[in-house]
């Protein structure tokens, strides 16, 4: 029987979950609706299988084998949201993990969520606990006979307004506020696998971002970065290291170039995972251009953890930036400082996700943070020594996407930030709304 048959995957879901020992605590009539449920299953009676599976889990039994064959009956039934739900309450066992989250690449890739089965079957991939679901899973993300996939290319063209121009760098910029502007971008990003297998390889990569305004061209955008990395399969952790260069143009200038090493690390629990990064950053502001203040070193901590409840996916985050940069200095004609302001804020961030399925191919989505921003020295005014710069910065994004095919997808978002800061000249606010339309090929 092939390994990507339906039969197969009914078989092997019933199979384990007929397998699975029962607690010695559930009552007869709780182990009895169970059992008559698998038969039900195999008879392909879903609806009775369903009616058995709840009244066991009415009569207390709550094992991972209960919601795992609960699972496989909704989503026979195409009951999808059903099924994901009780997926992810089978996840929960370290045993049934893989395979849960496997089947949950099933009912997303049924809903026509492509990027959403991808990240399922890439769970399930990573801990695996036997080959054939191994390979399962490998074919479900495209790969070959074990081979990481060869390439991906991500393309995106937006449209939208900013009311804000002047914000589109925000590190390089003194001033904040501006008339807004409708822009129109592209996004391109692809990575090329060279080598390895499935718990490793080689990869290079390419980034690129334009942002051009109708009236406010001296605030265009371009920034392009290039790089390399490797990624390893340990277990439950997947860790990808990064080595990027980039390059940052506004108006036209070059602003700064950067060297770029991280360390991204992904750890899998039973239902849930947890994303870190540690980034290590050098900036070369360009000092043709004004921007040697840029120039210095930053680095960055991470950690979000990453979980489901029901049909919703949530995360949340932390993250530490720690900058040591130039400042930007003017001198009168004395040679006096007359000007100073800092360029290396100590921030904080804390971070929230969330996205929900709203019906068949349209998931709606929000975004929140908070950031705090402590700058090194005081700043000097007009020659006189002024505090040191504080910001609390908020900001939310709430926004729907639509798949709509394999590899096309659509979002309308609106953003809205708010600075506020000890000095009145960096306290703003800033909206902006975006209409995308993006496709993905591999």
């Amino acid at each position: 029987m092939p390994l990507t048959s339906p039969k197969y995957f009914a078989a092997l879901a019933i199979a384990i979950a007929a397998m699975s020992p029962h607690s010695v605590f559930a009552s007869t009539t709780a182990n009895d609706a169970f059992k008559q449920g698998v038969v039900s299953s195999k008879a392909g009676d879903y609806a009775q299988a369903v009616e058995r599976f709840l009244q066991a889990k009415k009569a207390g039994k709550t094992s991972a084998a209960l919601y795992h064959n609960l699972g496989v009956a909704y989503f026979k039934q195409g009951r999808y949201s059903a099924a994901l739900t009780a997926f992810g309450e089978a996840s929960r066992s370290e045993k049934l993990a893989s395979l849960s989250y496997y089947n949950m690449g099933l009912v997303e890739e049924k809903r026509g969520n492509q990027a959403d089965a991808a990240k399922w079957f890439e769970k399930s991939r990573n801990i695996a606990t036997t080959e054939t679901l191994r390979r399962l899973a490998e074919r479900k993300l495209g790969l070959r006979d074990s081979a990481i996939v060869p390439y991906i290319v991500y393309l995106e063209a937006l449209v939208g307004n900013d009311s804000n121009p002047q914000l589109v760098d925000e590190t390089s910029n003194l001033a904040v506020e501006r008339d807004g502007d409708n822009f129109l971008g592209t996004l391109l990003y692809g990575r090329y696998h060279f080598g390895g297998d499935a718990k490793q390889g080689g990869y290079i990569s390419g980034t690129g971002y334009i942002r051009r305004y109708a009236d406010v061209n001296d605030e265009d955008a371009t920034n392009l970065g290039i790089g390399v990395g490797y990624i390893q399969l340990l277990r439950a952790w997947r860790l990808d290291y990064q080595l990027t260069a980039s390059q940052l143009d506004i108006g036209g200038d070059t602003i700064q170039n950067s060297i770029n090493a991280a360390l991204n690390a992904q750890y899998s629990l039973p239902s849930a995972y947890i994303d870190t990064r540690i980034a290590l950053e050098t900036v070369n502001g360009d000092d043709g251009n004004g921007y040697d203040y840029l120039s210095g070193e930053r680095m960055q901590l991470r950690m979000r953890y990453n979980d489901t409840f029901a049909s919703l996916r949530w995360r949340v985050g932390y993250e530490l930036n720690l900058n040591d940069r130039n400042q930007l200095i003017t001198t009168d004609s004395t040679g006096a400082i007359s000007e100073r302001f800092s360029a290396s804020p100590l921030q904080h961030t804390f971070s929230l996700h969330a996205s929900l399925p709203l019906v068949t191919n349209l998931t709606a989505e929000f975004s929140g943070d908070y950031r705090i921003s402590r700058y090194d020295e005081q700043e000097i005014r007009a020659g006189a020594l002024e505090a040191e710069r504080d910001d609390k910065r908020w900001s939310t994004q709430v926004g729907v996407r639509y798949q709509l095919s394999r590899g096309w997808s659509t979002r309308l978002e609106a953003t809205h930030w708010n600075n506020d800061s000890n000095f009145d000249a960096y306290s703003y606010q800033r909206n902006e709304i975006t209409l995308a339309v993006s496709k993905t090929f591999n």
